[in-house]
């Protein structure tokens, strides 16, 4: 059979497509394969399969990996945006809450919120005197959430009993406060951290004293009234910490709730008078030594007699009339009004009106 070319003279092309079919069914059949060449076949097959598994795996023949990576990101990303949104949310809802807590009163859903966040102010405030200051100011919230719960009229019995625990609480942040400011005190050896101290008190006895009015008699205005006795406490033990700052005395060994105890003897840190006393010049305060001045002689003044002390030398120069040089040793008194020395013929006494000195007259 000849195979000739294919023109357009050869009709439309519904006739060479019939003609193409009819001379491929002319052609004549070849040989199957044999059982060589199919196992020759299958071995080169079986070889090759490995590589042609790896090139046409991704990536692979240096194809481009990005898709990869970034489908794997895009994976890793979808749940940590999902977690950043959730903690978000979290964290907004948790600061509303907190914002809505701050006017909750005792006795509300939310006032537990409000202790919890002032516990966390305390856990992040730095030194122990900002610590002491937060109490201070916790203590003011007590007395304030106190006045709200009574509102302007008398307090009703369960009302009375939120009020009286809300107070016990400020007296308890009263104490850690003003205890913090003393170890303070001890630290700095300054009066600086109790400057806040007077005009605090002075507005929490207010804000108690308005309070404790429209309580009924019963346990809350008992409580009134401690927390207005403690008040006037921890202003005494200011003002005394302030005028034993310094002493050795004064220490944290010995404290109570309110911090170190006051000293009962601190002679090296009391004011000394400069003056007379009772000339209206110093203090006169009894436990100060007064300066004592030159006086004039008197002619009174004698002396009790004690145990003997030491000559006394009069200065140099002719002496009075009768009297020896060299006096010999006499007795010493001390008592109440002051010490007193007699020598025969002299009488020195000193007390709390300066010094006097009598000369007895010589017989001739």
């Amino acid at each position: 059979m000849s195979t000739g070319r294919f023109s357009p003279r050869s009709g439309d092309r519904r006739d060479v497509e019939a003609e193409l079919v009819s001379r491929l069914r002319a052609l004549p059949v070849g040989r199957p394969p044999d059982d060589r060449f199919k196992a020759e076949l299958r071995a080169q097959l079986v070889a090759i399969t490995p590589r042609i598994v790896a090139e046409s795996a991704p990536g692979a023949g240096g194809t481009d990996t990005r898709p990869v990576r970034r489908s794997r990101v895009a994976v890793l990303r979808r749940p940590l945006m999902a977690l950043a949104g959730a903690a978000t949310v979290l964290v907004l809802l948790l600061g509303l809450a907190v914002w809505m807590s701050g006017g909750a009163l005792p006795g509300q859903s939310l006032y537990g919120l409000k202790r919890a966040s002032e516990n966390f102010q305390l856990s992040v405030a730095g030194s122990g005197t900002d610590k002491a200051m937060k109490y201070l100011q916790f203590a003011t919230s007590r007395a304030d959430e106190s006045g709200k719960l009574t509102g302007s009229g008398p307090a009703s019995s369960q009302t009375a009993d939120l009020v009286a625990s809300t107070l016990r609480s400020a007296d308890s942040d009263t104490r850690s406060g003003v205890r913090l400011l003393g170890g303070a005190v001890l630290d700095q050896h300054s009066a600086t951290p109790l400057a806040p101290i007077p005009g605090w008190v002075t507005g929490q006895q207010d804000r108690i004293s308005a309070l404790a009015a429209r309580l009924p008699a019963g346990p809350a205005r008992q409580q009134a009234d401690r927390s207005l006795a403690l008040l006037r406490q921890v202003s005494a033990r200011v003002a005394q910490w302030k005028a034993e700052l310094g002493c050795a005395c004064l220490s944290a060994a010995h404290a109570d709730a309110l911090g170190p105890l006051p000293c009962t003897s601190c002679l090296a840190h009391r004011p000394a008078t400069g003056g007379v006393p009772g000339t209206g010049s110093g203090s006169g305060s009894g436990s100060a030594q007064p300066s004592l001045p030159t006086s004039p002689l008197s002619g009174t003044g004698p002396a009790p007699s004690l145990a003997p002390t030491s000559g006394i030398r009069l200065p140099s120069g002719a002496p009075p009339s009768g009297l020896p040089s060299q006096l010999p040793s006499g007795p010493v008194s001390v008592g109440s009004n002051g010490a007193s020395v007699g020598v025969p013929g002299v009488g020195i006494g000193i007390g709390t009106g300066g010094v006097s000195i009598s000369v007895a007259p010589t017989l001739p």
